[in-house]
């Protein structure tokens, strides 16, 4: 008997659900961390959005109020200095009541879910992103928007 290499098995054949999925239009992503504005504005442009980035809620706000008829969602990191994540989405609110809202954290969704549990969020994506999760959690949000 001749020993052979083992054939490597085929992939399977269907694309992932982020390549599958391509979003499109502007997206205000708030986070004070310029590390994860830079991954996350990466990530989104690959999901095919073009990306405001803004290093705070009151630059969020700024932008806000100056292109938000353009902005179809806002992410949103829940801790920042100065204006947190949850005092931005009240005041991103009074500019539109409809805003969509995709709220970022390091922490889970269990932990923060109570604190939103009126329904101001559109979805919750949890940091460090991950592509299929955000592409999943976008389309969703866009998709009831």
């Amino acid at each position: 008997a001749v020993d052979r290499p083992a054939r490597p098995r085929p992939r399977e054949s269907r694309p992932a659900e982020s390549e599958e999925w391509r979003g499109s239009g502007t997206l205000l992503l708030v986070d004070d961390e310029e590390s994860v504005r830079t991954v996350g504005t990466a990530m989104l442009e690959a999901l095919g959005f073009s990306v405001l980035p803004a290093p705070d809620g009151l630059e969020a706000l700024e932008t806000y109020r100056r292109r938000g008829e353009e902005i179809r969602a806002v992410v949103l990191d829940l801790t920042m200095p100065h204006m947190s994540g949850e005092e931005t989405l009240r005041e991103l609110q009074r500019i539109r009541r409809d805003v969509v809202v995709v709220m970022a954290s390091g922490y889970s969704e269990e932990h923060i879910a109570p604190r939103f549990a009126g329904g101001d969020l559109a979805g919750f994506v949890q940091k460090p992103y991950r592509l299929a999760h955000l592409a999943r959690t976008l389309r969703r949000a866009l998709a009831e928007s």
